[in-house]
């Protein structure tokens, strides 16, 4: 299928049979409880935002994810554990 429009610099696509994507993240940036294994989205569900390919544990987390503003996105990224610590 191919990526819905860009909304305010993130882009949401599905991959779809066992194309798991490789992810930026280590957590899900909405529900960060929910972990994302060997760095790839353990649901067919990524958003790119700004030039980074996350992953997220559900559509509903898309969704959240589409709804939230930048400095918001910004902030859930910025969650303890979410992205991998800087070297």
């Amino acid at each position: 299928p191919a990526p819905s429009p860009t909304l305010s610099g993130t882009r949401v696509s599905a991959a779809t049979g066992d194309g798991a994507l490789p992810v930026a993240n280590l957590r899900c940036p909405v529900m960060p409880e929910h972990g994302i294994r060997n760095g790839r989205a353990i649901e067919p569900l990524t958003a790119e935002h700004n030039g980074r390919t996350l992953g997220f544990c559900c559509a509903d987390c898309v969704d959240l994810w589409r709804s939230l503003g930048p400095a918001d996105r910004d902030a859930a990224l910025a969650l303890p554990g979410v992205m991998p610590a800087s070297r």
